[in-house]
Parts: C-alpha cells; structure tokens; sequence
C-alpha cells in the first residue's frame, strides 16, 4: 500500500501489480481509506479513492454481474465509508442478509434508487466483513 501511494501514479503502479490483489488487499485498501477520512488526510484519500475506482472498473469490466466482495458496488460518500469501518465488528452476514431483504422491498414498493443505494452501501459493507 505505501509502495503504491508513493509511486508517481498509483493507479499505473496498481495496474503494474494487478496480480497482488485480492479481497484482503481490499479490505486494508478499504481500512485505510476509512482511517485517511477520519484523520483528514485529504491527500492520501484522493490516492486511496483512485486506487478503490480503478479495482472497482477491472472488476466491472470483466464481471458485469460480479457479486463478490472483491467489488465495490458504487460510489458512497467517504462520510459513508468512514461509518461503515467505524462500525466494522456490527457488519455480520445477518446483517447483510437485512440489508439485501429491505433492498428487495424497497424494490418493490417502487423504489429503485433507494433500493440501489443500500445495495451500493450494502456492498461496501461487505468489503469490511
């Protein structure tokens, strides 16, 4: 991780390394950018939040469908990011499981966008699981 942030383009120096990626770099990636938020370190979030978007793009790009934990769902505010690693040991698979139901009734109460927005949350969570 610090290899990468001091590199001249992190994102290039993720690319480099693509094999050294999986879901425990993510969660650290994920810890960090949560800790950089919380002690406004503005700088070093930017870089942690490039590297998040890259790994979130490849992972798009070659799994539309992906549902794993190696993939950020969407975009969530770092206020958001910095809740969820706050309340880390709380994110449990029941908890995920209410997440996915109240997804699924909001879905069908005609609410899409709120429905995408916990899954976008519910995502995330499961970065830090």
């Amino acid at each position: 991780m610090q290899e990468l942030l001091a590199a001249p383009d992190p994102v290039a120096a993720l690319e480099a390394n693509w094999d050294r990626v999986n879901s425990a770099f993510i969660d650290v990636l994920a810890l960090n950018l949560a800790a950089a938020d919380q002690q406004g370190a503005t700088a070093t979030a930017a870089k942690l939040e490039q590297l998040m978007a890259a790994i979130d793009r490849a992972a798009r790009a070659s799994h539309p469908r992906f549902s794993s934990s190696m993939i950020c769902y969407g975009p969530i505010t770092r206020q958001e990011r910095r809740l969820l690693g706050e309340r880390r040991q709380e994110i449990t698979p029941d908890v995920l499981d209410i997440m996915e139901s109240l997804a699924q009734t909001l879905d069908g109460q005609g609410q899409p966008e709120m429905s995408k927005r916990l899954r976008d949350i519910r995502g995330q969570a499961m970065l830090l699981a």
